[in-house]
């Protein structure tokens, strides 16, 4: 009985799950082409750019859309925030992710330098004050912890279902 439970669950699984085939994400950076690789699509693929929390990712921007094949290179642009982003992967039936990497300034690309603000007081001539300091403080700081990614060793490539499938159906 447990056996045919298993095997409708997992016959109901495509055989196919589309996922990205790249063996890392490292070494991306502004202006330098990057191929990115993909397999068990059914058709033509979206590519959409995201970062953000892993939990609640944003779209900052459509890579590439109706894409044939299993590889696409990109040119990340110069106007992109050094930082951890995610790629989505869509074939219009199945999506996947990959995991997230840093994107790096390279050739070609400047980023804003921090902000920062100056207050400075005077007293006036008239009166006799001591001196009053001038101080310079940052508007906003980060904390940037380091995130999972395909350089930690600790890439987990998607679940196949597809042997699995053919596992439970050698069993029926």
């Amino acid at each position: 009985m447990k056996l045919a439970v298993i095997a409708a669950i997992f016959a109901a699984v495509p055989a196919w799950a589309l996922y990205f085939t790249n063996g890392d994400f490292v070494g991306i950076q502004t202006g330098k082409p990057f191929t990115i690789t993909w397999t068990e699509a059914v058709g033509p693929v979206t590519i959409t750019l995201m970062n953000g929390n892993v939990a609640d990712l944003q779209t900052v921007a459509e890579i590439t859309s109706g894409q044939p094949g299993e590889s696409y290179t990109w040119v990340p642009s110069g106007s992109l925030v050094p930082g951890n982003y995610a790629m989505q992967i869509t074939d219009g039936i199945s999506i996947n992710y990959s995991l997230q990497f840093p994107i790096q300034q390279g050739m070609g690309g400047t980023f804003p330098a921090p902000s920062t603000s100056s207050v400075i007081s005077t007293v006036p001539s008239t009166t006799s004050a001591a001196p009053v300091s001038t101080t310079t403080q940052p508007i906003a700081t980060a904390t940037v912890s380091p995130l999972p990614s395909a350089a930690s060793g600790n890439y987990v490539r998607p679940f196949n279902f597809q042997w699995l499938h053919r596992f439970v159906g050698h069993l029926i």
